[in-house]
Parts: structure tokens; sequence; C-alpha cells
């Protein structure tokens, strides 16, 4: 089922209850602008969203239209340069450079186009910067469930592993 700007989204029967919950995802007015002067590019303009918990969301649309520096914005890899962006109730417009790195940490998962895996490291190197870096289960343990999403070996680099491997090594 299509839906278009504008339209309300359909009732579900299946639909969790939203009671008072704040929704997953809110933009008013936001916005991300880069570079100054004459190199000035508007990424986004006067965004408005609101995307109830439960709901599930596609964003399509042309290469340049935005899609990528509006889930930068939700996932706090950069800050809006206007407007508001709240997940969960929470403010993260205005959440600093650590705290935006500790609400990915502990809040977002992104599954990224390409591959975010340090090449000239080996597997076991690259699931223990993540141990390291995360805080999450001991060294071993992550290792050992590296290896059995992505059946890397000790010895392999992120070149030896599938598109889809190198996305979950960790």
């Amino acid at each position: 089922m299509t839906r278009h700007r504008g339209e309300p989204a359909p009732v579900r029967e299946d639909a969790p209850a939203r009671g008072d919950a704040p929704p997953a995802v809110l933009l008013r007015g936001a916005g991300k602008t880069y570079g100054t002067g004459h190199a000035r590019v508007h990424a986004l303009r006067e965004v408005d969203l609101e995307v109830p918990r439960g709901e599930f969301v596609v964003l399509l649309g042309p290469s340049g239209s935005g899609k990528t520096t509006l889930l930068n914005l939700i996932g706090g890899i950069e800050p809006a340069t206007e407007g508001e962006v709240a997940a969960g109730g929470r403010d993260i417009s205005r959440l600093g450079e650590d705290a935006r790195t500790a609400y990915r940490r502990d809040t977002v998962g992104f599954v990224f186009q390409f591959f975010n895996l340090v090449p000239s490291l080996t597997a076991p190197a690259n699931g223990r910067l993540v141990a390291e870096l995360t805080g999450r289960g001991d060294e071993a343990d992550v290792l050992q469930r590296g290896q059995r999403r992505t059946g890397l070996h000790s010895h392999h680099k992120p070149a030896a592993a599938t598109h889809g491997a190198s996305d979950s090594t960790g």
C-alpha cells in the first residue's frame, strides 16, 4: 500500500497501545545546512515528521533528496542546524558531541551501506575494537559471536567478508 504526503496512516488492529508514550521520532522545523556563503547547501529545510512508536516507515526518494541526512539527524550522527529533533521523547537536537556519541551507542542501530571495519585489522582485531569501544561483553564472547555471524576466521581481514557479513562483525 502506498501513501502520499498528507494522507493519514491506516489504523492497524494489531498496533501496540501507545497511551501517552512520546513518539519514537519527532522533528519540528528541522533542517540541515552545509557550508557557508555561496557554498551553502540546504540539505533539509523545515522538516516536520512524527513517527509513533511501533510504526514502520520507509524513506523513498531520488539521490540527493535528503534521505541520508534525515537519518543522520535522527540517529545523532550529525546535529540539525535548525529546529527540533527528538527520539523517544528525548531532545537530541541540542546534544553535544559526547552526548550524541552516548545516544548512538546506547540507543541507535545502523546498518551502513558501505563497510565500516578497519581494513588493515584482522577480524578478531576489529572485534576487539568493537568490544573496547562499546564495553559490551567480554572480548572472547564478542569474537566468537562475530565469527559465528560472519564466517570469518582469525586471520581474515574485512576484504574476505561479504558485504552483509562485514556489517555484522562485532
